[in-house]
């Protein structure tokens, strides 16, 4: 699915649904998060978190 798609469903969608959609996106955003946080502890770890900074 392109943008244009994606906008076009946005925008059709009704405020029930944008609801249903941001839960997910924040959802989807935590576990993003989640994972760099893992990511930097392990990369601290060995000593490469402030290489990468």
């Amino acid at each position: 699915m392109n943008t244009n798609q994606l906008l076009m469903q946005l925008e059709a969608a009704d405020f029930d649904d944008l609801k249903e959609i941001v839960k997910i996106l924040v959802k989807e955003l935590n576990t993003v998060q989640n994972a760099l946080e893992k990511l930097k502890s392990e990369a601290s770890k060995h000593g490469i978190y402030s290489q990468l900074s």
